[in-house]
């Protein structure tokens, strides 16, 4: 797929670049697939076009769904890496076919390559990069691929190159295969992904720890996620342990 230029606002401070990796593979269709739409059109709407904390936020949407036959993975960048509040995507998810789960994470892994290099260039100072991954499934790539991606994942969290918060949505997830990607402390499940109103919900609490990290300039290396609790205090991810993932 061709790059796209990447547009930096506000040099002269910190930048919070985030990757976010969104599952539209078949078992997503129905509701879950629209309330990930919905959800997306709130969060994009959340940041503030005269709002210099967040024009530092640098956002790459990647989707990632078979074709439908199951045999040819679907990799699709609908939004470039561009400021929080300039992001331009309005095409709708269509949920159909495998998850090629593996081959997402790597393309993610270019992605924040790319604008890490951007970030030199430009003499821009930068947080850890954030990959944000949300599936409610397994990778239907062969098994050899999926474990070298894993093992270069592990490498680039090892070595303090990203952070990882694996997300997933649903009984049918593969929770055990979610936690060998991201790991101990950042593999998460969402609340029944059937109540529409959990994506706003972790849409929103995405957005706010962005904002939150962009406001600190430079002042925080903290890497947890915090607290992800609704409007009515209700917590709405739940950390995945070993334990769970293996059941």
């Amino acid at each position: 797929m061709p790059e796209m230029p990447i547009k930096l606002e506000n040099t002269t401070r910190y930048h919070v670049p985030c990757v976010m990796l969104l599952d539209k593979s078949g078992s997503m269709g129905g509701e879950p697939i629209d309330a990930l739409n919905d959800a997306l059109i709130e969060f994009k709407d959340k940041f503030e076009p005269d709002n210099e904390d967040h024009s530092v936020i640098d956002i790459c949407i990647i989707a990632f769904g078979g074709k439908g036959n199951g045999s040819v993975p679907d990799i699709e960048i609908v939004q470039n890496f561009a400021p929080a509040n300039e992001m331009f995507y309005t095409k709708k998810l269509i949920a159909d076919g495998g998850t090629p789960l593996a081959q997402a994470v790597e393309t993610g892994l270019k992605e924040i390559a790319r604008i890490k290099n951007e970030y030199k260039e430009n003499a821009v100072d930068y947080y850890r990069p954030w990959l944000v991954c949300i599936t409610d499934g397994e990778s239907t790539e062969s098994r050899g691929y999926v474990d070298r991606v894993k093992e270069t994942l592990k490498k680039e969290t090892e070595g303090k190159h990203v952070v990882t918060y694996g997300i997933g949505v649903g009984n049918g997830c593969n929770y055990k295969e979610l936690y060998d990607f991201f790991g101990e402390g950042h593999t998460f499940k969402l609340a029944d992904v059937r109540n529409v109103g959990k994506f706003a919900d972790l849409f929103e609490f995405l957005s706010n720890s962005m904002t939150a990290k962009s406001e600190s300039n430079g002042d925080s290396a903290n890497t947890s996620m915090p607290d992800a609790v609704d409007k009515n205090g209700v917590r709405f991810l739940t950390q995945v342990t070993t334990k769970l993932s293996s059941e």
